[in-house]
């Protein structure tokens, strides 16, 4: 088999990530779980995991891109199932502390004191 050649991560056929994609997923989930042993991951979404996220008084979590989440999805559903099944099944999961979190990103803007 070819290096180069995608690799089925979840019998799900949403989910297929190059050697090198599955190797940086690799490498973003080691670095987690080295932080917070208890983080956990959301499946099919492992191309939009974007970071991790701090909040006061509780451990890191995974942190996941939300629009990029949509867009996988939509590989298998038209973009209204999409949303619905995002919201529905996926931020309506709450299965504890290690619950990963979904950014809503902000386009980036002029940078403070740079003249547009």
């Amino acid at each position: 088999m070819d290096q180069d050649a995608d690799v089925e991560l979840h019998k799900d056929p949403v989910v297929s990530l190059s050697k090198a994609a599955l190797a940086t997923f690799t490498a973003k989930r080691e670095t987690l779980s080295e932080v917070n042993e208890n983080a956990l991951f959301a499946d099919g979404f492992e191309e939009a995991l974007i970071g991790i996220v701090e909040r006061f008084g509780q451990e890191p979590v995974a942190l996941y891109d939300r629009d990029m989440c949509i867009e996988i999805l939509k590989r298998d559903m038209d973009e209204d199932e999409a949303e619905e099944f995002f919201c529905f099944n996926v931020i309506g999961s709450w299965v504890g502390e290690g619950t990963p979190a979904f950014a809503i990103m902000f386009s980036p803007g002029p940078k403070p004191g740079v003249d547009a």
